[in-house]
C-alpha cells in the first residue's frame, strides 16, 4: 500500500498496475477460484484507486501541475471507455484479462525503453474527436487493466509538448475517472457470482481494500 501510494503521486498512475498483480497472488495462495480471481484482483484494485488517485491529484492541483483543460477533454472519453471497459470484463474469461495486462504491459514498457524524449507530434492537443476518442481507449483499458491511465495519458501529453511535470499532475486526474465508476461495475458483474474471496461485494473484496488502500492513501502526497 505505501508503495502504491508513492508510486501514484510520484508518476500521475492510479496503482491499480501494482496492486492487482500483488492481489491475485495473495487469492491465489489464499486458494480463491481461478475462475475469478483475475476479476477480483482487478475490481479490489479499482476500489483502491479511488482514494489513493483522488489524493495525488488534490495534491497535483494545490501545486499548480495540472492541465485542466486537456483533462476536461479527456475525461469525456475515459467515462464512456470504463463503461464500455466494464461491460467487456463482466463477460470475459479471468485467461482474457491476464493476457490483455501482458499486451500492454509489455507494449509500455518497450516505448519507455525506446522511446526518445525528441519524440513530438506537435504543440497543441489534437482537434475534437480525436482526443477524446484516446480517452476513450484510455477507459477501456484502464478498466481492463485495473490501472489509472497514467502511463498513457504521460506519453499523449508529452508528445504534444507538455511537461513530464504536468503530464504527471493531468494523468493523475484521470485515474478517479476510471476508478469510481469502474469499482462500480465490477461490484454489478460480480454480484452472485459464486467462489469469491470472503468480505467481497461483488469482485471487490473489502479486506484488500482496506488493509491496501489506508496505507496508500498515505503515502500518495509523499
Amino acid at each position: 500500500g505505501l508503495l502504491t501510494g508513492f508510486l501514484s503521486g510520484l508518476l500521475g498512475i492510479g496503482g491499480g498496475g501494482i496492486v492487482a498483480p500483488i492481489l491475485y497472488e495473495v487469492f491465489g495462495a489464499i486458494g480463491v477460484d481461478p475462475a475469478v480471481r483475475m476479476h477480483c484482483a482487478v475490481g479490489t484494485a479499482l476500489a483502491v484507486m479511488i482514494p489513493t488517485s483522488i489524493r495525488s491529484f488534490m495534491a497535483h492541483k494545490a501545486r499548480g501541475g495540472v492541465d485542466m483543460i486537456a483533462w476536461r477533454r479527456l475525461g469525456v472519453g475515459v467515462v464512456a471507455g470504463v463503461v464500455l471497459g466494464t461491460l467487456v470484463a463482466s463477460i470475459s474469461p479471468g485467461t482474457l484479462l491476464k493476457w490483455v495486462w501482458v499486451a500492454f504491459a509489455t507494449g509500455m514498457s518497450l516505448k519507455l525503453v525506446l522511446g526518445k524524449e525528441q519524440w513530438h507530434l506537435g504543440s497543441e492537443l489534437p482537434r475534437a474527436p480525436l482526443t477524446e476518442l484516446y480517452g476513450g481507449f484510455v477507459g477501456v483499458i484502464g478498466t481492463l487493466l485495473s490501472i489509472g491511465g497514467g502511463a498513457f495519458i504521460n506519453t499523449f501529453m508529452t508528445l504534444y509538448g507538455r511537461s513530464m511535470q504536468t503530464a504527471v499532475g493531468t494523468a493523475s486526474g484521470i485515474g478517479p475517472l476510471i476508478a469510481i465508476p469502474g469499482t462500480i461495475g465490477f461490484i454489478w458483474a460480480g454480484l452472485g457470482v459464486p467462489a469469491r474471496p470472503e468480505l467481497s461485494i461483488g469482485y471487490v473484496n473489502l479486506v484488500g481494500l482496506v488493509l491496501v488502500g489506508a496505507t496508500s492513501v498515505l503515502a500518495a502526497p509523499w
